[in-house]
């Protein structure tokens, strides 16, 4: 039998702690696992044995570290209304400014 290393827990103590964890008690045979392929297996369920305070944490995915995005919202967005083009349109081919209404092309 391996040693266990100093402030780890032992297996007795993983069995516990997998049977009360919600996810991780879908194990099968959790009664007849090494340590070894008990602790591979919470570790492949996503999971890890904090043995310091003896609980299963979630291991943190790599798909929850998203990259930030910038989503700021342009301040003044360039809206051309029928006005103006009409407007640049009358200039560009020589006409005056109108100078009420400025529907009149």
């Amino acid at each position: 039998m391996p040693k266990i290393p100093k402030g780890e827990m032992n297996v007795s103590e993983i069995r516990n702690l997998a049977r009360q964890h919600n996810r991780v008690s879908e194990i099968k045979g959790i009664d007849k696992k090494p340590r070894k392929a008990l602790l591979l297996e919470i570790k492949n369920m996503g999971y890890m044995v904090d043995h310091a305070k003896k609980r299963i944490v979630k291991l943190p995915s790599k798909k929850a570290t998203l990259i930030k995005q910038d989503t700021k919202a342009n301040p003044k967005p360039n809206r051309v209304t029928r006005k103006k083009v009409a407007k640049k349109k009358l200039i560009q081919e020589g006409g005056a400014v109108p100078l009420v209404g400025g529907d009149e092309v």
